[in-house]
């Protein structure tokens, strides 16, 4: 789940386990909230929760697709407009499973070519990896994997479909202990 980032940089095919990536083009933490309960109401189980986090998702509280995705997710999701609820708490809610040994969790930092300082790096590598922590998510950080080169972007924050091959690999890897691959 996630933004473009994870939509074009991550490879079902690639993970070396059956896999689906929900993920899409400017999606926010309040639509992965939403299409986690959506799911969870229309009883789909799955072993594995991938979410991507990046600089620019915290940045965005995103009402793209609201005419399509509220037929869907409901009338609470388009209400969540009308509401106080910031970024982080929808972040908090998507994280906190309604069972919490339903499935395994994992955070993602997409790769991208940034320009943030690197004091702001700094900072939100230490949150991502303190929230995590509280809800027992397996924090992924492949920002500054050695594998990466400037060939597997196709712009400063999406792979390449071969980056994202690459991307999915070490994805699977991690995943699955070592077995994808």
């Amino acid at each position: 789940m996630g933004n473009s980032r994870v939509y074009r940089g991550v490879n079902p095919d690639k993970l070396g386990t059956p896999a689906f990536n929900v993920a899409y083009d400017a999606d926010s933490f309040n639509q992965v909230y939403y299409k986690l309960r959506y799911l969870e109401r229309h009883g789909v189980r799955f072993r594995r929760l991938v979410m991507g986090v990046d600089y620019f998702q915290f940045g965005v509280f995103s009402d793209a697709r609201n005419s399509v995705y509220g037929q869907y997710l409901g009338p609470e999701y388009l209400r969540d407009y009308a509401t106080a609820a910031t970024i982080g708490e929808r972040l908090r809610e998507a994280l906190h499973p309604i069972d919490e040994d339903a499935f395994d969790a994992y955070m993602l930092t997409d790769i991208e070519l940034t320009s943030y300082q690197p004091a702001v790096v700094t900072a939100f590598e230490a949150w991502l990896r303190e929230q995590s922590n509280e809800f027992g998510a397996r924090y992924l950080n492949y920002s500054t994997h050695a594998d990466f080169a400037l060939s597997d972007f196709a712009d400063t924050t999406h792979l390449t479909e071969a980056g994202a091959d690459k991307c999915s690999a070490l994805l699977g890897r991690d995943l699955l202990g070592g077995d994808a691959p």
